[in-house]
């Protein structure tokens, strides 16, 4: 399903994802909302990478000037949590 306008959503995102990784980023997603509980969710409007090496750039959480990702490697139950 892809939301409003043409637009891809987190839970969107989240039915593409290996399903070893889903868990990750849901624990993730839940870990930045309840520290930021304001944070502006943004959906990256990306496809999944075509190469498994390749990070899959799913949400960044925007606050107080500080931005936080969540990316997934394409085809690996890892994923990386990055602060900008």
């Amino acid at each position: 399903m892809i939301s409003r306008a043409g637009t891809i959503s987190l839970s969107d995102h989240l039915a593409k994802i290996p399903s070893g990784v889903r868990p990750i980023i849901e624990a993730a997603s839940k870990a930045v909302r309840a520290v930021a509980p304001d944070a502006e969710e943004v959906p990256c409007q990306s496809q999944k990478p075509r190469s498994p090496s390749m990070m899959w750039k799913l949400v960044r959480y925007a606050a107080d000037g500080e931005v936080v990702e969540i990316n997934p490697l394409a085809t690996s139950d890892s994923s990386l949590v990055t602060r900008r």
